[in-house]
C-alpha cells in the first residue's frame, strides 16, 4: 500500500499559536542581554507595522536579519523546546501514522522551522528561507502553493491526500488536496472554504 501525503501548517494548526510573534519576543528578550542595539531595531521595525508603515512581510524581513546572527542562532534549541509546548497532540497523531510521508508546509522562518521539523521527524518542510537568500520570500498563499508543488513534483507526486491547516490562507494548497481538516477555523475561513465548494472537516 502507497503512503499518504499528509501537509501540515505551523502556527495555528500543529501548534497553537503564532511561532513568529513568539520568536520576536524571545528574540527581543535575548537582545536585551546580548545587543540592546537590535533591542531598538526590533522595536522600530514593530511600531513602523503597527502604524502601518510598512508591510508584515517587510516586517518579518527585518526581524529575520537581526535574529540570523550568530548570537541569537545559538538559542535556536532553547526556542524549539519552548515551541514544542504548545502542539496539538490531535495534529500529531498524523505525526505518529508511519503510513503517511509529512511535509511542514509553513509561512513562519526557516531559522527555526528546520530544527523544530527535525524534532518532530517531517519528511519534508517547506518555510520562509533566511534573509541572506538572494531570491528571498514569504511563503504564503501562492507562494506556499507553489513551493509545496515542488516537493510533490520531487517525489513523483501531483497532489496531497491529506491538508490539515487553520486558515483560508492556505486554500492554495488546500486545493492540491483530497481531504482537508481545519483546526479551530474563524467563520470567515468556514465560509470560504464553503464559497469555493471546497469540503472539509474541523478538529479542535
Amino acid at each position: 500500500m502507497s503512503k499518504k501525503i499528509v501537509v501540515i501548517d505551523l502556527d495555528g494548526t500543529l501548534v497553537s499559536i503564532n511561532s513568529f510573534h513568539k520568536w520576536m519576543i524571545f528574540i527581543f528578550k535575548k537582545s536585551l542581554i546580548t545587543n540592546r542595539i537590535d533591542s531598538c531595531k526590533i522595536i522600530y521595525s514593530i511600531l513602523k507595522r503597527f502604524v502601518k508603515l510598512t508591510t508584515h512581510k517587510q516586517m518579518k524581513y527585518s526581524i529575520l536579519q537581526i535574529s540570523e546572527k550568530e548570537i541569537y542562532l545559538k538559542y535556536i534549541d532553547e526556542f524549539v523546546e519552548e515551541l514544542s509546548v504548545y502542539v496539538n497532540t490531535k495534529v500529531m497523531s498524523y505525526l505518529d501514522d508511519t503510513n503517511n510521508v509529512t511535509i511542514l508546509a509553513t509561512a513562519a522562518p526557516l531559522v527555526y522551522v528546520e530544527l523544530f521539523s527535525k524534532k518532530f521527524k517531517f519528511d519534508y518542510t517547506t518555510a520562509t528561507p533566511l534573509s541572506s537568500d538572494e531570491n528571498w520570500f514569504e511563503n504564503i498563499r501562492g507562494k506556499k502553493k507553489e513551493t509545496l508543488n515542488k516537493v510533490l513534483l520531487s517525489i513523483d507526486k501531483n497532489h496531497c491526500d491529506l491538508v490539515v491547516s487553520d486558515h483560508h490562507d492556505d486554500i492554495g494548497i488546500m486545493e492540491l488536496s483530497k481531504n482537508i481538516l481545519l483546526v479551530n477555523p474563524s467563520e470567515k475561513s468556514i465560509a470560504l472554504l464553503e464559497e469555493k465548494n471546497i469540503g472539509f472537516t474541523i478538529i479542535v
